[in-house]
């Protein structure tokens, strides 16, 4: 597939790549957002949609302000693995995968919307996920930090029936990371 020049062909392709058997890659982003959404809704207080440790609550309070823009939020979690469909193959287990996906969605992200921190958002969409050591102590540095570690808790949560809910040991071990990732902060 080529890529795509306009947010509604970008659409378009991404609702004909599937994330999982039920959910497009557009569903996953629109349900990574809201995801987001209810997380801050609970981290201002509000309904409690996921039992989160103190740590999480005593980083949103102190690092809210570093926060994008909502509309920049938005877009890079609603399009964060827009260009999933270049890169798809399928193995011999007959398992889809995305090798270098956040490159390729950056790559898509930036012709579609220019050159921006949404950009620069999508190609380390996976670092917390990812990240070891120091260099978690040296993402925890910059700006974008508590924009990209929010948003892995909301692709977690997002994510968590494909994990096979909050209380699969792939949840736990996933939701054990991100706690030790922000630590570094």
């Amino acid at each position: 597939m080529l890529l795509s020049n306009t947010e509604t062909e970008l659409i378009e392709q991404m609702s004909k790549c599937y994330q999982f058997e039920d959910m497009n890659m557009l569903q996953h982003g629109d349900a990574v957002h809201e995801a987001y959404l209810q997380l801050i809704v609970q981290l201002e207080g509000g309904e409690v949609i996921i039992e989160l440790p103190p740590l999480i609550q005593e980083l949103y309070d102190k690092l809210k302000h570093k926060l994008e823009d909502a509309e920049t939020i938005r877009k890079y979690q609603i399009y964060h693995d827009c260009g999933k469909h270049l890169c798809r193959v399928i193995g011999e287990d007959g398992k889809q995968r995305f090798p270098n996906h956040a490159y390729y969605s950056a790559l898509q992200y930036t012709n579609v919307f220019g050159v921006s921190v949404g950009s620069v958002l999508v190609i380390r969409d996976m670092d917390f996920h990812t990240m070891k050591g120091d260099e978690l102590v040296d993402l925890c540095r910059q700006p974008i930090a508590i924009t990209l570690y929010l948003t892995a808790w909301a692709e977690l949560i997002a994510n968590s029936k494909m994990f096979g809910g909050y209380d699969s040991t792939s949840f736990k071990i996933k939701r054990k990371a991100l706690i030790q990732a922000g630590k570094k902060f």
